[in-house]
């Protein structure tokens, strides 16, 4: 399948060398852009990026992530403005209340 869209590379910190950029890719300001993250925890690392693609001119509304561990990420990016959309929620609160967790 393609879906005839840009990959865009937010970075952790800037290279000493190069464009020197925080956000890689071709796009211009006013486009959408959608956060893909495999894992949300508290989503502070999302917002990070977020700030980051609106400081470049991008417009961001919503993220994707493969898996939710309920440890405030839905909650707090809701208040920001953004809908996560989870593939998979995992209920750590029920792991830890049993002393039971998953082996897989």
């Amino acid at each position: 399948m393609k879906l005839d869209k840009q990959i865009l590379l937010k970075r952790k910190e800037t290279k000493d060398y190069g464009k020197k950029d925080m956000v890689t890719g071709q796009f211009e300001a006013g486009e959408r852009a959608l956060v893909i993250e495999d894992v949300v925890t508290t989503g502070a690392s999302i917002l990070e990026t977020v700030d980051e693609l609106k400081r470049v001119g991008l417009v961001c509304e919503h993220v994707f992530c493969v898996v939710d561990r309920e440890q405030g990420g839905f909650g707090r990016l809701n208040k920001a403005g953004l809908q996560l959309c989870r593939f998979a929620i995992f209920i750590f609160s029920l792991s830890m209340a049993t002393n039971s967790y998953p082996t897989w």
